[in-house]
């Protein structure tokens, strides 16, 4: 048992938040039943789960917070659902509801949990799930899993990780995007039975660049951006893939890592997928645009590399980095786009700046 356990939570308790432990570091919650969470801390193994009590129990007047956009402040006050914040004159006097969700609010809270911190032995099916991936990853080939979007949305990702489209929404997040509104709507009312959610409200990753959708975009390609994603995301519960776009009625969802091998890994890894058959350049492009879904968010920590096409897009995107305080790899790669050039890939990484 561990007694006055300091945390740092980024949001409220909830799949896909980021906690920081005195102990263990930096992890991810990756379930949530009544009082208990589970988290996957980066520096262990197996998945630790904790009695949880409500969040409100660990804030107090006094306590201090590290806002994602104000920066540090302190807790002035509380009434009911609400703390006062005060961030200095950096941002002043702010006043937040507790309740707020995890897209709408980034709330990291420095506390002392008063109560005991209870923690259990992993099952052995917990001890061979890492394994599994690590086997999974290894197998296919897995180096990172892709989102496509516009390098204006960078900025916001950045801070507050890759959020689902009925989050974004909820919050009246502004940002540009890229996707198209018909098929969209067919998504948004799209079921998924084996996480009971739509896939709106699931972030999507491609498992290969050069995504169907892109080809459509292609006069925007400039400006898009890839972000790479851990394949370690796998940790959060609920995550599913598809064999195949997700819309298509023809597409296939799975959960367990086993079923990897019924995705069509010739077409995935191909650098041109299309055929002069109509139906099978249908069929390739479905199967081409197999995603990985995860519930409501891709906490930022999962990122670990960003590719452009160009070099002012690199410029664009190192500005940004360095506006928000992250450290990352930026990669110009032409075979990530739909361009008829020389291979050129120029890498740049402003670990040194």
């Amino acid at each position: 048992m561990i007694t006055n356990g300091y945390w740092t939570v980024h949001g409220k308790i909830a799949v896909g938040t980021i906690v920081t432990h005195i102990k263990y570091g930096e992890g991810i919650i990756v379930s949530v039943q009544n009082k208990s969470f589970r988290v996957q801390f980066s520096s262990q193994k197996n998945k630790i789960e904790f009695n949880a009590w409500e969040l409100e129990d660990a804030i107090a007047i006094g306590a201090n917070i590290n806002h994602i956009r104000y920066g540090e402040g302190r807790i002035t006050n509380i009434e009911g659902e609400y703390i006062s914040v005060d961030f200095g004159h950096r941002g002043g006097l702010k006043r937040f509801n507790c309740n707020d969700t995890l897209a709408s609010l980034k709330l990291a809270t420095q506390a002392q949990l008063a109560q005991f911190i209870t923690m259990r032995q992993p099952k052995d099916n917990e001890k061979s799930g890492k394994e599994k991936l690590e086997l999974t990853i290894k197998t296919y080939q897995i180096h990172s899993l892709y989102h496509i979007t516009h390098i204006s949305n960078l900025s916001d990702i950045l801070r507050e990780g890759l959020l689902c489209k009925n989050a974004l929404d909820k919050a009246s997040k502004k940002y540009v995007d890229i996707s198209d509104a018909d098929i969209q709507q067919h998504r948004h009312t799209k079921k998924i039975s084996l996480n009971n959610l739509s896939i709106h409200d699931c972030v999507p990753l491609f498992l290969s660049p050069k995504p169907p959708m892109l080809s459509a975009r292609r006069e925007q390609q400039a400006e898009i951006i890839y972000i790479h994603v851990s394949p370690e995301i796998f940790v959060i519960d609920d995550v599913v893939f598809t064999d195949g776009n997700a819309r298509s009625n023809s597409t296939r969802f799975y959960k367990n890592l086993d079923d990897f091998n019924k995705l069509d890994w010739n077409i995935l890894r191909k650098t041109y997928w299309n055929d002069k058959d109509e139906k099978k350049n249908s069929e390739n492009k479905r199967r081409r645009a197999a995603e990985v879904l995860v519930p409501q968010c891709v906490p930022a920590s999962h990122i670990r590399k960003i590719t452009v096409r160009n070099r002012p897009a690199q410029f664009r995107v190192l500005e940004i980095l360095k506006e928000t305080g992250q450290k990352m790899d930026v990669v110009i790669d032409e075979n990530f786009y739909y361009i008829q050039t020389q291979d050129n890939i120029l890498f740049w990484s402003n670990e040194d700046d």
